[in-house]
């Protein structure tokens, strides 16, 4: 099984989403980490080539994957309209 891990910013993002948003990207992101294998992960491309995202709802979060030793790494968390504006570094 996979380990979900957050960056600071992350952590940040959701801290900073509405109450009754969070619980939804909460939930979403534990059964994202439970049924990672089963899952078609969607990569990302240009300048955010090699990370990959996560749909829920309006929302987009986006990670990486270390696959040898089985972690998501979450770096952002945001809606979908401003997600893609940011930078990562």
């Amino acid at each position: 099984m996979y380990k979900i891990k957050f960056s600071f910013s992350a952590l940040n993002d959701i801290d900073n989403i509405d109450s009754s948003i969070r619980g939804k990207l909460i939930n979403k992101l534990k059964w994202f980490q439970d049924n990672f294998g089963d899952i078609k992960i969607m990569p990302l491309k240009g300048e955010l080539s090699g990370k990959f995202k996560l749909k829920i709802g309006d929302y987009r979060v986006i990670y990486e994957i270390n696959w040898d030793k089985k972690e998501i790494y979450i770096l952002k968390i945001g809606h979908r309209r401003d997600i893609y504006k940011i930078d990562l570094d």
